[in-house]
């Protein structure tokens, strides 16, 4: 099961814009590997590849922008490559003539692609609420990344407890949004979003970060 999820994620990869080279070492990753034991009360590959394209995508996003300067990231350019990731996931209403070339400058950029197709294909499963908790969580992680690039930018070593702050919107929860639709059900938002459900999800996907 997973070397199917893991194939079929190789090969839309590709679709998205990422050579060859890229999409094996995607493969090497084992996503789908991932996401088959994270939700062990789903067995169709084709919900599976929801966790697995999107975090697949979240992890380009955070190599290409944010983490990897030999892959091109760099903290001046960071929160507009972010500002244009947002809109990749939840596309404005239309502009005129401002349109077009926003939408060519996605089109051009292969993690950007994977970004807005990741939420396209959620969108063919979940309802409009699923979607826009991921985009949102996702977005609130892209806040974090911020932070951190200014950080490394000033030099500054922000203090445990600001760290902290931030590290607890990037994480695994973001990945912890898609739990009801690849299982197949749907999560009403007054149980999703209940302080007690949230913080409960904050801790885990944080420790996971952190362990």
């Amino acid at each position: 099961l997973a070397d199917e999820v893991d194939d079929r994620l190789a090969d839309w990869a590709l679709e998205c814009g990422f050579d060859e080279d890229e999409a094996q070492k995607i493969r090497k990753v084992r996503f789908g590997r991932l996401v088959m034991l994270a939700h062990p009360d789903c067995d169709d590959p084709s919900r599976l590849l929801i966790g697995a394209k999107l975090n697949m995508a979240w992890w380009a996003a955070d190599d290409y922008y944010a983490d990897d300067t030999e892959l091109g990231a760099d903290p001046k350019l960071l929160p507009p490559r972010l500002l244009l990731a947002m809109t990749a996931m939840d596309p404005p209403p239309p502009a005129g003539e401002f349109t077009t070339p926003l939408e060519e400058a996605i089109a051009e950029e292969r993690v950007l692609v994977a970004l807005g197709r990741g939420i396209d294909y959620l969108g063919q499963y979940a309802t409009p609420e699923q979607v826009q908790r991921t985009c949102y969580a996702t977005f609130s992680m892209f806040v974090s990344w911020s932070a951190y690039a200014a950080w490394r930018y000033t030099g500054e070593y922000p203090p445990a407890w600001k760290y902290l702050a931030a590290r607890q919107h990037d994480s695994f929860y973001t990945s912890m949004t898609l739990i009801d639709p690849i299982g197949g059900y749907v999560l009403p938002p007054d149980i999703f979003f209940d302080s007690r459900v949230r913080h409960a999800a904050f801790l885990a996907g944080t420790a996971v970060v952190l362990v």
